[in-house]
Protein backbone atom coordinates (compact mmCIF):
# COMPACT_ATOMS: atom_id res chain seq x y z
CA UNK A 1 0.00 0.00 0.00
CA UNK A 2 1.00 3.36 -0.93
CA UNK A 3 0.66 6.92 1.36
CA UNK A 4 0.33 10.34 0.92
CA UNK A 5 0.20 13.36 2.84
CA UNK A 6 -1.84 16.39 1.87
CA UNK A 7 0.16 19.59 2.16
CA UNK A 8 -0.43 23.29 0.50
CA UNK A 9 2.68 23.47 -1.48
CA UNK A 10 2.48 27.30 -1.56
CA UNK A 11 1.08 28.49 2.18
CA UNK A 12 2.25 31.58 3.80
CA UNK A 13 1.42 29.86 7.23
CA UNK A 14 3.35 26.99 9.15
CA UNK A 15 -0.26 26.33 10.58
CA UNK A 16 -0.76 24.66 7.37
CA UNK A 17 2.19 22.10 7.57
CA UNK A 18 1.66 21.47 10.94
CA UNK A 19 -2.07 19.88 10.40
CA UNK A 20 -0.38 18.41 7.39
CA UNK A 21 2.41 16.60 9.66
CA UNK A 22 -0.62 16.00 12.30
CA UNK A 23 -1.81 13.63 9.39
CA UNK A 24 1.85 12.55 8.70
CA UNK A 25 2.37 11.04 12.12
CA UNK A 26 -0.34 8.05 11.21
CA UNK A 27 1.65 7.17 7.79
CA UNK A 28 4.14 4.50 7.46
CA UNK A 29 5.83 6.35 5.08
CA UNK A 30 5.39 8.96 2.67
CA UNK A 31 5.53 7.48 -0.41
CA UNK A 32 3.69 11.08 -2.20
CA UNK A 33 3.19 14.17 -1.60
CA UNK A 34 -0.60 15.94 -2.31
CA UNK A 35 -1.21 19.53 -3.03
CA UNK A 36 -4.36 20.34 -1.74
CA UNK A 37 -5.03 22.84 -4.65
CA UNK A 38 -4.73 20.70 -7.19
CA UNK A 39 -6.48 17.47 -5.85
CA UNK A 40 -8.06 16.92 -9.09
CA UNK A 41 -4.56 16.83 -11.04
CA UNK A 42 -2.49 14.25 -8.84
CA UNK A 43 -0.87 11.43 -10.43
CA UNK A 44 0.14 8.62 -9.14
CA UNK A 45 2.14 6.21 -10.76
CA UNK A 46 1.00 3.72 -13.04
CA UNK A 47 -2.32 5.12 -11.21
CA UNK A 48 -1.60 2.86 -7.92
CA UNK A 49 -3.76 3.58 -4.57
CA UNK A 50 -2.77 6.23 -2.41
CA UNK A 51 -4.42 6.16 1.09
CA UNK A 52 -4.55 9.55 2.60
CA UNK A 53 -5.86 11.14 5.70
CA UNK A 54 -7.63 14.11 4.41
CA UNK A 55 -7.45 16.60 6.63
CA UNK A 56 -7.02 20.45 7.08
CA UNK A 57 -8.86 23.75 5.35
CA UNK A 58 -10.51 23.67 1.80
CA UNK A 59 -9.46 25.64 -0.15
CA UNK A 60 -8.49 28.18 -2.63
CA UNK A 61 -8.87 26.73 -5.91
CA UNK A 62 -12.87 24.77 -5.37
CA UNK A 63 -12.57 24.44 -9.13
CA UNK A 64 -9.98 21.77 -8.96
CA UNK A 65 -12.78 19.41 -7.27
CA UNK A 66 -13.56 16.31 -7.03
CA UNK A 67 -10.59 14.42 -6.19
CA UNK A 68 -9.00 11.85 -8.53
CA UNK A 69 -10.00 8.57 -7.89
CA UNK A 70 -6.79 7.07 -7.55
CA UNK A 71 -6.69 8.93 -3.85
CA UNK A 72 -8.73 6.64 -1.27
CA UNK A 73 -9.12 8.91 1.13
CA UNK A 74 -10.85 9.52 4.80
CA UNK A 75 -12.62 12.61 5.19
CA UNK A 76 -11.85 13.53 8.71
CA UNK A 77 -10.92 17.11 10.42
CA UNK A 78 -12.03 19.00 7.35
CA UNK A 79 -12.86 22.45 7.55
CA UNK A 80 -14.99 24.27 4.77
CA UNK A 81 -13.85 28.17 3.82
CA UNK A 82 -16.48 29.95 1.97
CA UNK A 83 -14.06 32.56 0.81
CA UNK A 84 -11.93 31.18 -2.16
CA UNK A 85 -9.85 32.39 -5.14
CA UNK A 86 -12.92 32.73 -7.59
CA UNK A 87 -15.80 33.14 -4.89
CA UNK A 88 -17.43 29.76 -5.44
CA UNK A 89 -18.17 29.86 -2.08
CA UNK A 90 -19.97 26.17 -0.95
CA UNK A 91 -21.40 25.57 -4.71
CA UNK A 92 -18.24 23.11 -5.12
CA UNK A 93 -20.45 20.94 -2.76
CA UNK A 94 -23.35 20.74 -5.41
CA UNK A 95 -24.27 17.68 -7.79
CA UNK A 96 -20.89 16.08 -8.90
CA UNK A 97 -18.68 17.60 -6.14
CA UNK A 98 -21.48 16.43 -3.01
CA UNK A 99 -22.06 13.28 -4.52
CA UNK A 100 -18.30 12.76 -3.92
CA UNK A 101 -18.20 13.64 -0.29
CA UNK A 102 -21.45 11.37 0.01
CA UNK A 103 -19.86 8.30 -1.19
CA UNK A 104 -17.16 8.31 1.50
CA UNK A 105 -19.43 9.53 4.07
CA UNK A 106 -19.60 10.36 6.86
CA UNK A 107 -17.31 13.43 6.56
CA UNK A 108 -15.46 14.09 9.47
CA UNK A 109 -15.95 18.59 10.29
CA UNK A 110 -13.55 20.03 12.20
CA UNK A 111 -15.81 22.28 13.69
CA UNK A 112 -19.48 23.06 14.02
CA UNK A 113 -19.71 25.73 10.79
CA UNK A 114 -18.00 23.44 8.45
CA UNK A 115 -20.61 20.39 9.65
CA UNK A 116 -23.44 22.77 9.07
CA UNK A 117 -22.35 23.62 5.79
CA UNK A 118 -21.94 19.82 4.95
CA UNK A 119 -25.57 18.83 6.30
CA UNK A 120 -27.44 21.76 4.08
CA UNK A 121 -26.23 19.73 1.37
CA UNK A 122 -27.28 16.85 2.55
CA UNK A 123 -23.75 15.25 2.99
CA UNK A 124 -23.24 13.05 5.83
CA UNK A 125 -21.09 14.40 8.54
CA UNK A 126 -20.38 14.80 12.36
CA UNK A 127 -17.65 16.73 14.23
CA UNK A 128 -14.48 15.30 14.27
CA UNK A 129 -12.26 17.86 16.42
CA UNK A 130 -9.10 18.89 14.72
CA UNK A 131 -6.13 16.27 13.57
CA UNK A 132 -3.21 18.20 15.44
CA UNK A 133 -4.95 17.26 19.18
CA UNK A 134 -3.53 13.83 18.14
CA UNK A 135 0.42 15.31 17.98
CA UNK A 136 2.72 13.26 19.62
CA UNK A 137 5.23 13.92 21.98
CA UNK A 138 8.16 15.32 20.01
CA UNK A 139 11.77 14.06 21.98
CA UNK A 140 12.66 14.57 25.33
CA UNK A 141 10.55 17.02 27.55
CA UNK A 142 13.16 19.57 28.41
CA UNK A 143 11.63 22.27 30.00
CA UNK A 144 12.30 25.72 30.40
CA UNK A 145 11.26 29.36 31.34
CA UNK A 146 10.16 30.74 28.14
CA UNK A 147 6.93 32.34 27.94
CA UNK A 148 5.96 32.36 24.38
CA UNK A 149 3.96 34.92 22.53
CA UNK A 150 3.15 33.55 19.15
CA UNK A 151 1.28 36.00 16.69
CA UNK A 152 0.51 38.30 19.34
CA UNK A 153 -0.75 41.70 18.44
CA UNK A 154 1.58 44.49 19.75
CA UNK A 155 -1.25 46.14 22.04
CA UNK A 156 -1.97 42.73 23.43
CA UNK A 157 1.86 42.13 23.87
CA UNK A 158 2.32 45.44 25.98
CA UNK A 159 -0.08 44.60 27.99
CA UNK A 160 0.83 41.30 28.61
CA UNK A 161 4.54 42.11 29.35
CA UNK A 162 3.72 44.99 30.96
CA UNK A 163 1.61 43.09 33.87
CA UNK A 164 4.87 40.31 34.17
CA UNK A 165 7.88 42.10 33.76
CA UNK A 166 9.93 38.92 35.38
CA UNK A 167 9.06 36.89 32.98
CA UNK A 168 11.13 35.81 29.92
CA UNK A 169 8.87 36.10 27.20
CA UNK A 170 10.14 35.22 22.99
CA UNK A 171 7.69 36.40 20.21
CA UNK A 172 7.08 33.42 17.48
CA UNK A 173 5.36 33.56 14.16
CA UNK A 174 3.16 31.27 12.25
CA UNK A 175 4.11 33.54 8.99
CA UNK A 176 6.81 32.15 6.45
CA UNK A 177 9.07 33.60 3.95
CA UNK A 178 7.24 32.14 0.84
CA UNK A 179 9.72 32.21 -1.35
CA UNK A 180 12.78 30.02 0.86
CA UNK A 181 9.97 28.30 2.72
CA UNK A 182 8.61 26.74 -0.97
CA UNK A 183 11.94 25.97 -2.13
CA UNK A 184 12.16 23.06 1.13
CA UNK A 185 11.99 19.64 0.45
CA UNK A 186 8.70 18.11 2.27
CA UNK A 187 11.23 16.67 4.95
CA UNK A 188 12.87 19.87 5.54
CA UNK A 189 9.60 21.70 6.12
CA UNK A 190 8.30 18.93 8.66
CA UNK A 191 11.32 19.31 10.46
CA UNK A 192 10.78 22.64 10.66
CA UNK A 193 7.57 21.86 12.09
CA UNK A 194 9.05 19.77 14.82
CA UNK A 195 11.31 22.89 16.02
CA UNK A 196 8.78 24.78 16.35
CA UNK A 197 6.46 21.93 18.67
CA UNK A 198 9.44 20.54 20.20
CA UNK A 199 9.88 24.63 21.39
CA UNK A 200 5.60 24.68 22.39
CA UNK A 201 5.96 21.41 24.35
CA UNK A 202 9.35 22.81 26.52
CA UNK A 203 7.91 26.12 27.06
CA UNK A 204 6.46 27.08 30.44
CA UNK A 205 3.18 28.45 28.58
CA UNK A 206 2.26 29.92 25.22
CA UNK A 207 -0.37 32.54 24.67
CA UNK A 208 -1.37 32.97 20.68
CA UNK A 209 -3.96 34.11 18.20
CA UNK A 210 -3.23 30.93 16.28
CA UNK A 211 -5.92 28.00 16.83
CA UNK A 212 -3.11 25.72 14.82
CA UNK A 213 -0.59 26.95 18.16
CA UNK A 214 -3.23 26.47 20.47
CA UNK A 215 -4.54 23.31 19.86
CA UNK A 216 -1.37 21.63 19.63
CA UNK A 217 -0.35 22.49 22.59
CA UNK A 218 -2.99 20.80 23.69
CA UNK A 219 -2.24 17.96 22.36
CA UNK A 220 1.85 18.48 23.90
CA UNK A 221 0.06 19.57 27.66
CA UNK A 222 1.97 22.61 27.50
CA UNK A 223 -0.30 25.43 29.26
CA UNK A 224 -1.77 27.87 26.89
CA UNK A 225 -4.40 30.39 26.62
CA UNK A 226 -5.95 31.52 23.66
CA UNK A 227 -6.56 34.80 22.14
CA UNK A 228 -9.11 35.56 18.81
CA UNK A 229 -10.68 38.38 17.20
CA UNK A 230 -14.51 37.63 16.58
CA UNK A 231 -13.77 37.91 12.60
CA UNK A 232 -12.38 34.16 13.24
CA UNK A 233 -15.09 33.04 15.82
CA UNK A 234 -17.07 30.86 13.50
CA UNK A 235 -13.96 28.44 12.86
CA UNK A 236 -12.77 28.71 16.55
CA UNK A 237 -15.97 28.85 19.04
CA UNK A 238 -15.99 24.41 18.22
CA UNK A 239 -12.83 24.48 19.97
CA UNK A 240 -13.07 27.46 22.87
CA UNK A 241 -14.64 25.11 25.59
CA UNK A 242 -11.48 23.28 24.83
CA UNK A 243 -9.15 26.11 26.23
CA UNK A 244 -8.24 29.46 28.13
CA UNK A 245 -9.50 32.06 26.17
CA UNK A 246 -10.79 35.51 25.56
CA UNK A 247 -11.50 37.73 22.84
CA UNK A 248 -8.95 40.23 21.86
CA UNK A 249 -10.53 43.42 23.91
CA UNK A 250 -10.55 41.41 26.93
CA UNK A 251 -7.06 40.54 27.26
CA UNK A 252 -6.31 42.88 30.29
CA UNK A 253 -8.83 41.26 32.33
CA UNK A 254 -8.55 37.57 31.61
CA UNK A 255 -4.79 37.21 31.58
CA UNK A 256 -4.57 37.95 35.21
CA UNK A 257 -7.84 36.28 36.37
CA UNK A 258 -8.03 33.27 34.47
CA UNK A 259 -4.81 32.85 33.27
CA UNK A 260 -1.74 33.58 35.77
CA UNK A 261 1.73 33.24 33.91
CA UNK A 262 3.55 32.96 36.72
CA UNK A 263 1.69 30.08 37.55
CA UNK A 264 -0.36 28.94 34.47
CA UNK A 265 -2.55 26.62 34.84
CA UNK A 266 -3.36 23.35 33.79
CA UNK A 267 -5.42 22.77 30.32
CA UNK A 268 -8.73 21.22 30.95
CA UNK A 269 -8.65 17.39 29.75
CA UNK A 270 -11.70 17.87 27.30
CA UNK A 271 -9.58 17.62 24.18
CA UNK A 272 -8.39 13.72 25.33
CA UNK A 273 -11.90 12.17 24.30
CA UNK A 274 -11.70 13.96 20.85
CA UNK A 275 -7.73 12.93 20.98
CA UNK A 276 -8.53 8.93 21.24
CA UNK A 277 -11.43 8.50 18.86
CA UNK A 278 -9.66 10.71 16.33
CA UNK A 279 -6.38 8.27 17.13
CA UNK A 280 -8.19 5.33 16.56
CA UNK A 281 -9.96 6.27 13.35
CA UNK A 282 -7.03 7.43 11.31
CA UNK A 283 -4.77 3.79 13.08
CA UNK A 284 -7.97 1.68 11.59
CA UNK A 285 -7.97 3.64 8.17
CA UNK A 286 -4.03 2.83 7.99
CA UNK A 287 -4.25 -0.31 8.98
CA UNK A 288 -7.00 -1.69 7.06
CA UNK A 289 -5.35 -2.49 3.43
CA UNK A 290 -8.82 -2.75 1.99
CA UNK A 291 -9.39 0.70 -0.22
CA UNK A 292 -13.32 2.18 -0.48
CA UNK A 293 -14.51 1.56 -3.76
CA UNK A 294 -13.77 4.99 -5.48
CA UNK A 295 -16.01 7.58 -6.34
CA UNK A 296 -16.97 7.02 -10.55
CA UNK A 297 -17.57 9.96 -12.58
CA UNK A 298 -16.11 10.60 -16.41
CA UNK A 299 -13.63 12.78 -17.09
CA UNK A 300 -16.17 14.22 -19.47
CA UNK A 301 -18.45 14.69 -16.77
CA UNK A 302 -16.00 16.65 -14.17
CA UNK A 303 -14.37 18.75 -16.64
CA UNK A 304 -18.40 20.08 -17.89
CA UNK A 305 -19.00 19.92 -13.81
CA UNK A 306 -15.87 22.38 -13.43
CA UNK A 307 -16.63 24.74 -16.39
CA UNK A 308 -20.48 25.09 -14.90
CA UNK A 309 -18.69 26.31 -11.78
CA UNK A 310 -16.43 28.61 -13.63
CA UNK A 311 -19.24 29.79 -15.74
CA UNK A 312 -21.15 31.65 -12.44
CA UNK A 313 -17.50 32.53 -11.22
CA UNK A 314 -16.73 33.90 -14.77
CA UNK A 315 -20.52 35.88 -14.48
CA UNK A 316 -19.55 37.11 -11.24
CA UNK A 317 -15.87 38.22 -12.68
CA UNK A 318 -17.74 40.16 -15.39
CA UNK A 319 -19.99 42.14 -12.87
CA UNK A 320 -17.10 42.60 -10.91
CA UNK A 321 -15.01 43.94 -14.25
CA UNK A 322 -17.82 45.66 -15.04
CA UNK A 323 -17.95 47.73 -11.54
CA UNK A 324 -14.38 47.79 -11.84
CA UNK A 325 -14.63 49.51 -15.11
CA UNK A 326 -17.23 51.92 -13.75
CA UNK A 327 -14.45 52.89 -11.17
CA UNK A 328 -12.02 53.32 -13.72
CA UNK A 329 -14.22 55.73 -15.36
CA UNK A 330 -14.67 57.53 -12.01
CA UNK A 331 -10.78 57.54 -11.34
CA UNK A 332 -10.18 58.93 -15.23
CA UNK A 333 -13.19 62.15 -13.52
CA UNK A 334 -10.92 62.40 -10.83
CA UNK A 335 -7.87 62.22 -12.18
CA UNK A 336 -8.73 65.03 -14.56
CA UNK A 337 -10.48 66.80 -11.67
CA UNK A 338 -6.93 66.60 -9.99
CA UNK A 339 -5.04 67.25 -12.63
CA UNK A 340 -6.85 70.35 -12.97
CA UNK A 341 -5.98 71.01 -9.15
CA UNK A 342 -2.63 70.20 -9.69
CA UNK A 343 -1.81 72.79 -12.24
CA UNK A 344 -3.65 75.17 -10.53
CA UNK A 345 -1.39 74.39 -7.22
CA UNK A 346 2.19 74.05 -9.84
CA UNK A 347 1.13 77.89 -10.71
CA UNK A 348 0.26 79.08 -7.59
CA UNK A 349 3.58 77.13 -6.28
CA UNK A 350 5.41 79.16 -8.75
CA UNK A 351 4.03 82.50 -7.77
CA UNK A 352 5.05 81.43 -4.45
CA UNK A 353 8.99 80.47 -5.49
CA UNK A 354 8.60 84.12 -7.66
CA UNK A 355 7.86 85.56 -4.08
CA UNK A 356 10.61 83.86 -2.33
CA UNK A 357 13.11 84.97 -4.75
CA UNK A 358 11.77 88.50 -4.01
CA UNK A 359 12.19 88.19 -0.67
CA UNK A 360 15.82 86.72 -1.02
CA UNK A 361 16.30 89.61 -2.99
CA UNK A 362 14.90 92.62 -0.10
CA UNK A 363 16.77 90.17 2.78
CA UNK A 364 20.11 90.49 0.65
CA UNK A 365 19.52 94.38 0.51
CA UNK A 366 18.53 94.38 4.39
CA UNK A 367 21.22 92.34 5.21
CA UNK A 368 23.61 95.15 3.23
CA UNK A 369 22.10 97.87 4.68
CA UNK A 370 22.12 96.59 8.35
CA UNK A 371 25.73 95.75 7.72
CA UNK A 372 26.26 99.51 6.92
CA UNK A 373 24.21 100.78 10.11
CA UNK A 374 27.02 98.71 11.67
CA UNK A 375 29.96 100.01 10.03
CA UNK A 376 28.32 103.92 10.87
CA UNK A 377 27.91 102.75 14.63
CA UNK A 378 31.09 101.84 15.00
CA UNK A 379 32.65 105.04 13.13
CA UNK A 380 30.18 106.95 15.78
CA UNK A 381 31.46 105.01 18.27
CA UNK A 382 35.00 105.54 17.40
CA UNK A 383 34.16 109.43 17.55
CA UNK A 384 32.50 109.21 20.40
CA UNK A 385 35.73 107.85 22.02
CA UNK A 386 37.63 110.72 20.13
CA UNK A 387 35.40 113.56 21.36
CA UNK A 388 35.50 111.81 25.19
CA UNK A 389 39.35 112.03 24.84
CA UNK A 390 39.29 115.56 23.45
CA UNK A 391 37.05 116.56 26.30
CA UNK A 392 39.11 115.08 29.04
CA UNK A 393 42.04 117.62 27.33
CA UNK A 394 40.30 120.32 27.92
CA UNK A 395 39.03 119.88 31.17
CA UNK A 396 42.81 118.77 32.48
CA UNK A 397 43.65 121.55 30.46
CA UNK A 398 41.16 124.07 31.97
CA UNK A 399 42.40 122.78 35.48
CA UNK A 400 45.80 123.50 34.96
CA UNK A 401 45.20 127.20 34.06
CA UNK A 402 42.52 127.66 36.96
CA UNK A 403 45.22 126.56 38.74
CA UNK A 404 48.24 128.81 37.57
CA UNK A 405 45.48 131.97 37.63
CA UNK A 406 44.93 131.22 41.34
CA UNK A 407 48.33 130.58 42.10
CA UNK A 408 49.30 134.33 40.47
CA UNK A 409 45.92 135.67 41.88
CA UNK A 410 47.50 134.40 45.37
CA UNK A 411 50.89 136.17 44.81
CA UNK A 412 49.62 139.41 43.53
CA UNK A 413 48.03 139.26 46.57
CA UNK A 414 51.33 138.89 49.36
CA UNK A 415 52.40 141.67 47.16
CA UNK A 416 49.77 143.71 47.55
CA UNK A 417 50.32 143.59 51.60
CA UNK A 418 53.45 145.43 51.06
CA UNK A 419 52.89 149.22 51.63
CA UNK A 420 55.64 150.17 49.52
CA UNK A 421 54.60 148.49 46.88
CA UNK A 422 50.93 150.02 47.02
CA UNK A 423 52.63 153.27 47.46
CA UNK A 424 54.01 152.35 44.17
CA UNK A 425 50.57 151.38 42.26
CA UNK A 426 49.06 154.11 43.77
CA UNK A 427 52.09 156.30 42.65
CA UNK A 428 51.54 155.31 39.05
CA UNK A 429 47.99 156.12 39.03
CA UNK A 430 46.63 152.50 39.39
CA UNK A 431 43.66 151.75 41.44
CA UNK A 432 44.41 149.25 44.05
Amino acid sequence: MKYGVVVYKNTDNIGDDIQSYAAKCFLPSVDYVIDREGLDTFQSEQSETVKAIMNGWYMYSKFNWPPVSCIDPLWVAMHISKNDYFGIGDRFLDEIGGAYLRHYGPIGARDKTTMQMLESKNIPCYQSGCLTLTLPQIGEIKKTEEVLLVDVDPQNEKIIKTQYPNETFVSITHDVDMESYHSLSINQRFSRVEMLLQRYQNAKCVITSRLHCALPCLALKTPVFLIYKQEYASRIQSFLPLLHYCNFENVNKYIQSDFDLGNPPDNNNKYLEIRKKLSSLCKNFIADESVCEPFRASLTEIHLWQKKLLEKTEYTLRNELSAQNDWIKTLTDDKEFFRVQSEEKQERIKKLQDWIKQLDVAKSYLEKQNDNKDMRIAELENWCKEVTSGKDYVETQWRQTQHQRDEIQRKLNTLLEDDKIRKIIRKKGYEI
